[in-house]
């Protein structure tokens, strides 16, 4: 059967095969970006992280007396806790920090080079200021340099005006891929940035999601600013033993200290699938809605079929008259079925790549790539001449003589 009457056939059903195609490209689209995204956060879930996740241990806080909140009354309280919780059988190392790792984003800062402005300078790098175990609570590497064994001295901000402060004076530790974009293969230690002079440069870890690099990260090891709406506690575990800690962690800290808000307390592997639950259930949604849109597609193929063959009974009753075999109605009803379907995938690829970009527009997701709408086009066909085998089937078994019955 030609294109051209196969064309004509499908024109005395306008609005039917219209809304078969609209129901088609949809499912594409649905399907194409659903498996994209599923297999973008199982990507993202089994990433390396450069972080021990399973045995560090992490709690969001804030003193609930604002007296709390001054200096030195904070610094004091975060020593006692640190105190606390080092105590506690089975910690290897307790820190605090501002913000956490595994973050879709937070507070960030310019960075580049003070003593050469020619120099390479990176936009947006995650800084955090943290404590001096915070390199060894989050079991991080240390690449070069030596690691503060103090914090910086505290700072009045009601006497010292910050823009006449010497930042040089302020320790710094960057992770490896900050050391590199800045100085490729050159030292960085005792080079001087815009958040201070760097000591130490430690391994990368997945700091935010939001960065260029998601491994870029710089931490000032300094006290904790004052009137911080919260801070976080990390407290790195011997292996095995992140439950039994975890269970005391909150009333170890209260015991320290009663004035305090707890938000959570969290496994950083808790943090990093909290990180990734967005674009999981998305993906499930997604995933959910192509597989009812492609059962409702295949309901649609059959109905179609069904009708169209009843409709058709006349004229295929009259083809076999005149020495049509079954096999040859049988192409000519699956040939209208594949070419509906064509089209149908055909804008389902424009759709899918439409979705696509709405969808990156809201959470991170990858482009799609060639394969994806063949094998998902591939599928669909599969699954239409399916739906369409058992009603042409039965169009095959149409006799002459009950077509002239119909005359």
């Amino acid at each position: 059967m030609s294109f051209k009457l196969l064309f004509k056939s499908l024109l005395r059903r306008k609005l039917v095969v219209a809304l078969l195609l609209i129901q088609l490209a949809v499912t594409l689209a649905l399907i194409v970006n659903s498996i994209l995204l599923a297999l973008h956060a199982r990507e993202l879930v089994n990433r390396e992280t450069g972080l021990d996740l399973e045995n560090t241990l992490m709690v969001s806080l804030k003193p609930t007396s604002p007296a709390l909140g001054k200096e030195p009354a904070l610094s004091d309280l975060m020593e006692r806790q640190l105190a606390a919780l080092r105590a506690l059988p089975g910690v290897e190392a307790a820190a605090y920090a501002n913000q956490a790792p595994l973050v879709q984003g937070g507070s960030n800062s310019t960075v580049e080079d003070l003593d050469d402005p020619q120099h390479v300078r990176i936009d947006v790098v995650p800084v955090s200021v943290a404590s001096v175990d915070i390199i060894k609570a989050l079991n991080l590497k240390l690449i070069e340099g030596q690691l503060p064994d103090a914090l910086d001295p505290l700072i009045d901000f009601s006497v010292v005006d910050i823009k006449t402060l010497d930042i040089s004076t302020r320790g710094a530790v960057v992770t490896e891929s900050v050391a590199k974009r800045l100085y490729g293969d050159q030292s960085a230690i005792g080079r001087v940035t815009t958040n201070g002079r760097i000591v130490a440069v430690v391994s990368d870890f997945t700091s935010q999601l939001s960065m260029e690099n998601v491994n870029y990260q710089l931490f000032n090891i300094d006290h904790m600013y004052p009137g911080a709406v919260s801070y976080i506690l990390f407290v790195r575990t011997q292996a095995g033993m992140a439950d039994k800690v975890k269970s005391q962690l909150a009333d170890t800290l209260r015991a320290a200290d009663s004035n305090i808000d707890i938000f959570f307390v969290r496994s950083l592997a808790e943090q990093r699938d909290e990180l990734y639950s967005r674009q999981s259930g998305l993906a499930v949604l997604l995933t959910t809605l192509g597989a009812l849109m492609l059962l409702v597609a295949m309901v649609s193929a059959y109905s179609n079929a069904f009708f169209h063959a009843l409709k058709q009974r006349q004229e295929i009753g009259m083809k076999r008259a005149i020495g049509a075999s079954q096999n040859l109605i049988l192409r000519e009803l699956f040939s209208e079925a594949w070419l509906t379907t064509g089209i149908g995938c055909v804008l389902g690829v424009f759709a899918s790549l439409g979705l696509n970009k709405l969808l990156a527009s809201v959470l991170t997701i990858p482009e799609v790539p060639f394969w994806l709408p063949s094998i998902t086009v591939g599928m669909m066909i599969v699954c239409v001449t399916l739906a369409t085998w058992y009603p042409a089937k039965v169009a095959t078994n149409i006799s002459p003589a009950s077509a002239a019955k119909s005359l």
